[in-house]
């Protein structure tokens, strides 16, 4: 069964959904919806990966992506893990709804009620389906990107995640520092400037006078 199935079962009813010309209009659309249905994006494209979550504002050295990528895969997995589960519990209401159909005892509109909800559970079902498919194509790009990060920089330490973070933070600050001019809001410049000058010091840097990195700021222009 499947949603244009579902949807036809409405003409069934004492009061259709849709009127006879709107019925027509979707039977002619039928094959196009169920494959828009099926190919419809849910999760992210890699291109989406790639620029709106590794992008190297934020994430500015293959260490830091390599961690980004361990943190988002974490997440699909505990997600679809949970989906799973979900899967599971829908088939168990599938199987007792189907179970109480077979029961005698049943009113008219008890049985119609049942009925609603057993299409109700097959259409949650081929959701849920398609939803664990593309978190699974969404947890093998993330390996793939992870592999690649790896393969190209293969010094960076893959097993502890502190070990890169004071270089990458310091590369992501000096970045927002250098979108900084004379109309940045004191309170955005120290947000930076503090947190930088604390990073330069983890890495062994020498710490840059406060008012020498408001100066050069102040120097750049309002956009």
């Amino acid at each position: 069964m499947n949603e244009i199935a579902l949807l036809n079962k409405a003409k069934d009813t004492l009061v259709p959904m849709l009127s006879s010309d709107l019925e027509t209009k979707l039977a002619g659309l039928a094959d196009e919806l169920q494959e828009t249905y099926a190919k419809r994006q849910i999760w992210r494209t890699q291109t989406e990966m790639m620029f709106s979550v590794l992008d190297d504002s934020k994430h500015p050295t293959p260490a830091s992506k390599y961690w980004q990528c361990v943190r988002e895969q974490s997440v699909f997995y505990e997600q679809l893990v949970q989906l799973t589960l979900d899967y599971r519990r829908n088939n168990i209401a599938i199987l007792e709804i189907e179970e109480k159909l077979q029961g005698d005892d049943l009113n008219k509109f008890e049985r119609m009620n049942l009925e609603v909800e057993y299409d109700s559970a097959i259409w949650a079902r081929d959701g849920l389906q398609l939803a664990a498919k593309d978190r699974m194509r969404e947890l093998d790009l993330w390996s793939q990107i992870k592999t690649a990060l790896v393969e190209g920089n293969p010094k960076f330490d893959t097993e502890d995640v502190n070990t890169h973070q004071a270089e990458s933070y310091l590369k992501r600050m000096e970045n927002r520092k250098d979108t900084l001019t004379s109309g940045s809001q004191g309170a955005e410049v120290i947000n930076v400037l503090g947190p930088l000058n604390t990073l330069r010091k983890l890495v062994g840097l020498e710490q840059t006078p406060y008012l020498e990195d408001v100066a050069t700021i102040n120097s750049r222009k309002k956009p």
